[in-house]
């Protein structure tokens, strides 16, 4: 059962982990995308 709670706990930590990586993909790309678009505009 301990061991069972254990896996549990990892596998939200690594669920935690894995959207704030795709967070922070996502909010680059888009910082790069208005950075083009500022360019295209000046």
């Amino acid at each position: 059962m301990i061991g069972a709670i254990k896996t549990l706990r990892e596998l939200e930590t690594i669920a935690t982990l894995s959207n704030h990586y795709r967070d922070g993909i996502n909010y680059s790309v888009s910082n790069l995308n208005g950075i083009r678009s500022y360019h295209k505009r000046v």
